[in-house]
Formats: C-alpha cells, structure tokens, sequence
C-alpha cells in the first residue's frame, strides 16, 4: 500500500481544514445541533470508486500462481531455520480484545466499509501475500501440503470482485479471513483512521463522521455511532 507523497499530503491538509465546516453542514442536514454533529470524531477518507465485476479466470490463474511461487518460498526459509519476521505475533483472532482493541476493530470496520477498501486496491492477484505469511500459514498447519494451503487460499477467492481491487475485495469487504490476511492487511491505518484511533477505548461508544476525500474536493459523509466496544 502505497503511502501519501508529500505533495499529496500538503494537498489534503489544505483541504482538512475545510472539513469542519463540511461536517457542521452535513450535521446540519441530519437534523444535528452543531455541538452533536462536533461530538463525532472527523475522518477524512478516501472512497474506492470501483464496481463488482465478475472475476475473470487469468485473475484466478495468476493468484495461484503466485501463491504457490511464495509457498517454495517460505517452505525453503523454514527448511533453513528462518522464521517469519513476525512470526512471534499472535495471529489478529488471538489478539486480546481489550476496549482499546474493540475500539480499533470497530473504527477500523466502519471507516474500511465507508471507504470501500481504497487501499486494498493494490493487492491486485497476489493480495499482498509474501514468503512470511505463507510460512505463518505453514506454522500454524504444520503437515499442511502444498495443494492444501493453495486450496485453502483459493476457496476463499469470490466469484465477483472489485474489478480493479484485490482478489479478495468483494463489495461487503475482503472475503479472506483475518488470519489468513497478510500482515500490512491487518495493520495498515490510512491517515484518516489512524487521526481517530486512539480516541477510544475507555467504553465510550465510538462516533464517528467520516467523509471523503477524492483529490480534490470532499463530498458524501456519514456519521457512526457504534455503542458496544467494552468488555
């Protein structure tokens, strides 16, 4: 995933500092005092502008191939006592979900499916899979063979996908689970979501008003409100 040149970024705090006002119009609309529209953390995101088309075979082919190419990859690294360079890190079902975490796995849920998956648009056909988490897949399914781990990754692969997104990316989401996700899948944070993701974890309900940002000019907006994120 690419990050933001400096350009790009000069370009988007101009543009940031307009988005309070944005968001007191859009409060407005909703029928929102302006001190409740305030009261919903601002998150300026970008928006993925492609469709759901049917995935074509080629896209299929070359995946695999190059999950296989990687899988070699990581098995020889294991052979040789390598491990995964983060191989030490709880796979994202085991993490402990504290009200801090809750707090990111909802700010992250909500802002990814406003967003429509921008930033996993270049997974393309190898969704960011390298040797390393071909080889965490491997150690946690040791006796797993090759066709095994393929036909695992491979019967996940939906039918229709975003046509210029990852294999994964379908219109509700990545159709991959967390665990078989590459690490940066589980980990990145776009600018917008990492402004707000430490603002909660105390219990408080995560609100949030997230906005999007095409390059130009903001447009849409919706606010969130998710109440439960407390143990």
């Amino acid at each position: 995933m690419e990050r933001p040149t400096a350009a790009l970024r000069e370009a988007r705090a101009t543009i940031l500092a307009t988005a309070p006002a944005y968001q007191e119009q859009a409060a407005a609309a909703q029928g929102l005092t302006a001190a409740a529209g305030r009261s919903y953390a601002l998150s300026v995101i970008p928006k993925n502008p492609d469709r759901v088309t049917r995935l074509p075979a080629r896209r299929r082919r070359e995946f695999e191939v190059h999950l296989r190419k990687k899988l070699a990859g990581a098995r020889q690294r294991l052979s040789v006592g390598a491990a995964p360079s983060l191989a030490a890190v709880a796979p994202p079902e085991e993490e402990p979900l504290t009200p801090r975490r809750r707090a990111e796995l909802a700010i992250l849920g909500a802002g990814c499916g406003a967003c429509r998956g921008n930033c996993c648009r270049g997974g393309g056909d190898h969704a960011y899979h390298g040797e390393d988490s071909m080889a965490r897949y491997l150690l946690r399914h040791p006796g797993r063979e090759d066709d095994a781990v393929i036909a695992d990754y491979l019967g996940h692969v939906p039918s229709r996908t975003m046509s210029s997104g990852c294999i994964y990316q379908q219109a509700g989401g990545c159709a991959l689970p967390r665990d078989m996700r590459a690490d940066i899948c589980n980990q990145f944070y776009c600018d917008g979501l990492n402004e707000i993701r430490f603002l909660y974890g105390d219990g408080r309900p995560v609100r949030a008003f997230f906005v999007h940002y095409d390059g130009t000019m903001l447009h849409g907006g919706q606010f969130v409100e998710i109440p439960e994120v407390a143990d």
